[in-house]
C-alpha cells in the first residue's frame, strides 16, 4: 500500500503521454498536468484500489494506469472511471436527474 501511496504521488506534475492506438487524435508525444491524486482505497485480496486524480484536459487516465502499473512492477489496467467533475461542473451541483427531465418536458 505504501509503495502505491508513494507511485501515485510520484506520477503528479508535468508528465509525457501518448494517446492510445484506438483514439481519434494524432499519435503524438504530449505533456499533461496531474494536479493531485491519492489513494482511496486498497484491497489487498484483489490487489485492487480507489485512486483520486485531478487532471488537466486531455490526460488519459486509462494511459495514466498502465504507467502506475508499470512503475509497480505489476501491471495496470483500468476497471472503472468515474468522472464526477468537468469544467466547472461536479456531481453535487447542476446536475438533473432524468426524472427532473421527464418532469419539466
Amino acid at each position: 500500500m505504501s509503495e502505491l501511496k508513494k507511485k501515485v504521488k510520484f506520477l503528479q506534475g508535468a508528465i509525457f503521454q501518448k494517446p492510445p492506438a484506438i483514439s481519434a487524435v494524432k499519435k503524438e508525444l504530449r505533456v499533461r498536468h496531474i494536479y493531485d491524486s491519492k489513494v482511496i482505497e486498497f484491497n489487498e485480496k484483489d490487489n485492487t484500489g480507489i485512486i483520486w486524480v485531478s487532471v488537466e484536459a486531455g490526460t488519459y487516465v486509462r494511459t495514466l494506469c498502465e504507467h502506475l502499473g508499470l512503475l509497480l512492477g505489476t501491471g495496470g489496467y483500468m476497471y472503472e472511471l468515474r468522472r464526477n467533475r468537468t469544467g466547472h461542473i461536479d456531481e453535487y451541483n447542476k446536475l438533473y436527474s432524468m426524472f427532473d427531465v421527464m418532469d419539466a418536458k
